[in-house]
């Protein structure tokens, strides 16, 4: 059934509205209206709610810039940083930021799901979600006068009488098993910016937000905290690209862009489609990445564990430490007896993404301070640590979700790289090679289909890639990072959306974390560096995107964006299309029906050209001199000649003609500029002079 986000309601003594009003009711779309303080449902209309197709709706936000669209948006994150604080404030979270309460929000969130009206209401300190006739949860911010004394949820620890090592696993279940619940009738929020004036941490610092009670305060800002939530889609909410330090990496950027686009292209060449409009896929090389390094992140202050221990337990093969890696991942043990330097990094990687999964990721809670032990090499490993070692390494063995993908990579690379002889493995180092090669070498029987295949049986990343793509026109090769800054924007902005949906969808059912049904995609001032025609391509190329990759066969998506852009209006139906100005809602003057509408009335209608279609400076300087010809007042220097050469400037013709009628009632029909003109006039009919 149809996700969708139904409106915002700030309330009265809600802070950080900037330009928006108390007590409006900002609707994104037409489903729904207010009455008397309550959110009624209009009369149900599939054709509006099967408009996008099964299991999609698209909606826009427009207004001028200051109308207060960013801080419609920013209200909403707010209320979601809320609610996941509460939601998940007792929940392990492993390396991840802890999360930071903004005090003083006042606002409602409604949203349909399964065909239920929902809401996420946060009132100060107290955050109530509402769904359908289920009871209404009330959850609260630690340094609230209710905290202590509430008897319901979260705040619960209903354990006593319990010996202490069942009360520990007790609460863990509790706990997991209340924010599933909490959850389950909510979906993930996925917002893509690229704007480098948008959502900086250090724009936020002034906020109130508060960690454990109002003592406790972030040092940065609660959106520094979302930035830094690895923490396997728990948390609600999550924004791309990563701002570290207030800015965007763009080293960091191409790297995951490449690695996301890559299977986008692979999967897009074999079904006859394109990703990038204009181009076709290549091919994908690879060489053996001779400065790749471990990313060996340890969080203990009294032990410098870094990759030379790996380094050590890589080079004693026979070991009980590599030993574990061999007899649980199943690796063959043919490799003890070579020299392979493409195993010896591989299976360093191996050692180094096993523990790194378990240091990161709340799933692997109980493993995340095995790494302190197995890592200090002058230590023998009790039986007990050897079974947590084992449990781990079977655990990530059998991932089924993102989080395994690296390391299945290397285990598929290790399982055939024993059977590739010693020339091939020259070749490879000397040559490199491409990825239908690898395919063919590695797997030769295998039928891999669908991006996520593909990625589990890509070389691992100890190889380089390089992307190359055609152009459709000459047929010209270019790599990637040589495409126009417009082209590879799209990519960025395509790879991304559907990098993390699909890690959305890879969580399985049952697996002791949130699973989420549905997705809101905020995709935020989305036609940066698009060319016009980027624009016009974008909502049709985002659905195919979506049908493609068979997204909703698993999820519902609502988009939600933002654009200046008539051509990504014209997509989409007027009941989708929440008007502002002057931060109200601004629907009911619109006139005009946006789809499949005229690009010029669309400006004129729905961004609130006042000014009409012609450039500012245009528009001044063909006044300035229309005030010349009628003897008004003017600023500019004109005469006959400067007057006749802005004439012929001009580029629309009714405004050409009037100016010549103006400019022969001023300088009358004797002159050569005018004879001049009219031979003009006469020669693009195809007439005489003489006929006339």
């Amino acid at each position: 059934m149809a996700f969708t986000i139904i409106c915002i309601h700030p309330i009265v003594g809600c802070k950080y509205l900037k330009i928006l009003k108390e007590g409006e009711y900002y609707f994104f779309n037409d489903w729904y209206r207010e009455e008397n303080g309550q959110i009624i449902r209009n009369k149900d209309n599939t054709f509006k709610r099967d408009f996008f197709g099964n299991g999609i709706t698209i909606q826009a936000v427009v207004g001028k810039n200051g109308s207060g669209k960013s801080s419609l948006l920013e209200l909403i994150y707010r209320i979601l940083n809320n609610f996941s604080y509460v939601a998940t404030e007792s929940a392990y979270r492993a390396t991840a930021e802890r999360l930071y309460y903004i005090r003083e929000i006042k606002a409602e969130l409604y949203y349909e799901l399964d065909g239920q009206l929902g809401c996420v209401k946060v009132e100060d300190d107290t955050v109530t979600l509402i769904y359908g006739d289920n009871e209404p949860i009330e959850l609260y911010f630690p340094g609230s006068k209710n905290y202590e004394v509430t008897d319901g949820w979260l705040n619960a620890r209903p354990l006593d009488g319990y010996e202490q090592d069942a009360i520990s696993g007790m609460e863990k279940r509790t706990i997991r098993e209340n924010i599933e619940k909490t959850l389950n009738h909510f979906f993930y929020s996925l917002v893509v910016n690229y704007s480098i004036q948008s959502l900086n941490p250090c724009d936020y610092e002034d906020e109130k937000a508060y960690g454990e009670d109002t003592g406790d305060w972030a040092d940065n800002s609660w959106l520094t905290s979302l930035y830094r939530k690895n923490d396997g889609y728990m948390v609600p909410i999550g924004f791309e690209p990563y701002r570290g330090n207030n800015q965007i990496d763009l080293v960091n950027q191409k790297e995951l862009a490449e690695d996301r686009v890559a299977a986008l292209l692979i999967d897009a060449e074999k079904h006859g489609h394109k990703l990038l409009p204009g181009y076709s896929y290549s091919s994908i090389d690879f060489t053996y990445d001779h400065k790749f390094s471990l990313r060996f992140d340890h969080p203990a202050e009294d032990d410098d564990i870094s990759t030379d221990a790996i380094q050590k337990i890589a080079e004693d093969l026979n070991g009980e430490r590599s030993e574990l890696f061999f007899e649980f991942y199943g690796i063959d043990k043919g490799y003890k007896k070579n020299d392979c330097h493409f195993f010896k990094r591989a299976f360093m990687y191996l050692i180094d993404k096993t523990f790194s999964v378990s240091r990161n990721y709340p799933d692997y809670e109980d493993y995340s301070e095995l790494s302190d032990t197995f890592f200090d090499l002058e230590h023998e490993l009790l039986p007990q640590e050897k079974g947590m070692v084992i449990s781990l390494i079977k655990r990530v063995k059998e991932e089924p979700s993102h989080i395994g993908v690296k390391v299945h990579q290397t285990l598929h690379f290790l399982e055939r790289l024993i059977h590739v002889d010693e020339v091939e493995q020259s070749e490879m180092d000397d040559n490199g090679f491409s990825y239908e090669e690898y395919i063919q070498h590695f797997f030769p029987d295998m039928i891999i289909e669908g991006p996520k295949a593909i990625m589990e049986y890509y070389p691992p990343p100890i190889f380089r890639n390089y992307i190359y793509l055609k152009n459709d026109m000459d047929q010209e090769c270019i790599e990637f990072p040589l495409l126009s800054s417009g082209e590879r924007q799209y990519l960025f902005t395509l790879s991304a959306y559907l990098y993390h949906l699909r890690n959305i969808i890879s969580v399985p059912e049952n697996a002791g974390r949130v699973k989420y049904h549905n997705v809101c995609l905020f995709l935020d001032e989305i036609e940066l560096c698009f060319h016009p025609e980027y624009q016009r391509l974008f909502v049709a190329n985002l659905l195919r995107s979506l049908k493609d990759n068979k997204v909703t066969e698993s999820v519902n998506v609502n988009v939600v964006l933002t654009t200046h852009s008539p051509f990504v209006l014209s997509d989409i139906p007027q009941s989708n299309i929440l008007y502002l100005e002057n931060g109200e809602d601004a629907r009911e003057q619109m006139k005009v029906k946006t789809f499949a509408s005229n690009i010029n009335e669309l400006l004129a209608e729905s961004f609130f050209l006042n000014g009409g279609f012609v450039g500012e400076f245009a528009s001044q300087v063909v006044n300035d001199l229309a005030n010349f010809l009628l003897n008004k007042q003017y600023e500019r220097r004109w005469d006959m000649d400067s007057v006749d050469q802005l004439i012929e400037t001009v580029g629309d013709d009714v405004v050409k003609i009037q100016l010549r009628k103006l400019f022969v009632r001023k300088y009358g029909k004797e002159n050569q500029a005018y004879k001049t003109w009219v031979q003009k006039e006469f020669e693009k009919l195809g007439l005489n002079q003489e006929n006339r």
